[in-house]
């Protein structure tokens, strides 16, 4: 379950990269790319929440997933201001990402160190 959680997280952190990079080189990023991102993401945070709820994991994972929760929280706003047509600031997206990162290192570290 954890194994599946990675490959999603990986696969919305490839997406992710891709999203900030248009955004931050002010190409026109469209709501269903973001769309496409959460799409794995998502789905990937609920089954690493899930697997540490069944199972009792290291503290490095359950850190992980609290600071891909924290994540969400700051996507979800990402996408609630992409629907409004507000620009998000460049300070948001680089912490959404930063806390994505440090989270799915974490992830990978707890899972396969």
């Amino acid at each position: 379950m954890v194994q599946a959680a990675a490959i999603l997280l990986t696969l919305a952190a490839i997406g992710g990269i891709a999203l900030a990079s248009m955004h931050l080189s002010k190409k026109q990023v469209k709501l269903w790319m973001a769309l496409i991102h959460g799409a794995f993401a998502l789905p990937g945070v609920a089954l690493l929440f899930w697997a540490t709820v069944v199972r009792e994991w290291p503290a490095l994972m359950t850190a992980s997933l609290v600071l891909l929760l924290a994540t969400a929280a700051g996507g979800l706003i990402m996408f609630l201001m992409h629907g409004k047509r507000k620009t998000m600031p460049k300070g948001l997206i680089l912490g959404h990402g930063a806390l994505a990162g440090l989270g799915y290192i974490g992830l990978l570290i707890a899972l396969f160190v």
